[in-house]
């Protein structure tokens, strides 16, 4: 199911548009390094509970919320993804491969979420 080669693409930088050079990302020192081949993520954390999704090259990383399980889907075998709303204030992300997992995240991160899941596993199957 592995869609586009949107995660085999290059990093780029961007300009500053004149003679003064790059612009620079100071991310890294706001959260510290981040893995290579770690090419999107939308991680909440409470606090009280912790729950997200993580893209990488080869696997998709889902936090189950209130829960103790991280469930890691490798892209190959994923054969289903959706997203859809979940009560009032929060947005359920399913991934199926050789297992099943659901996460919950709150509303306003699902247009990011979806944009990063299609680029990476094609339209919705679910």
């Amino acid at each position: 199911m592995p869609h586009s080669s949107w995660l085999q693409r290059e990093p780029t930088m961007a300009t500053t548009g004149d003679d003064h050079g790059l612009l620079l990302d100071d991310w890294a020192d706001f959260y510290g390094t981040q893995p290579d081949d770690l090419v999107f993520e939308c991680v909440v954390d409470t606090g009280a509970s912790r729950a997200g999704i993580s893209i990488y090259l080869d696997r998709i990383v889902v936090e189950e919320e209130d829960a103790l399980i991280t469930a890691v889907h490798p892209v190959a075998s994923i054969t289903a993804w959706s997203i859809r709303p979940h009560g009032a204030t929060q947005t359920e992300v399913e991934i199926t491969s050789r297992t099943h997992s659901r996460t919950h995240v709150p509303r306003p991160f699902a247009g990011a979420i979806t944009i990063a899941l299609t680029e990476a596993l094609g339209p919705q199957t679910s």
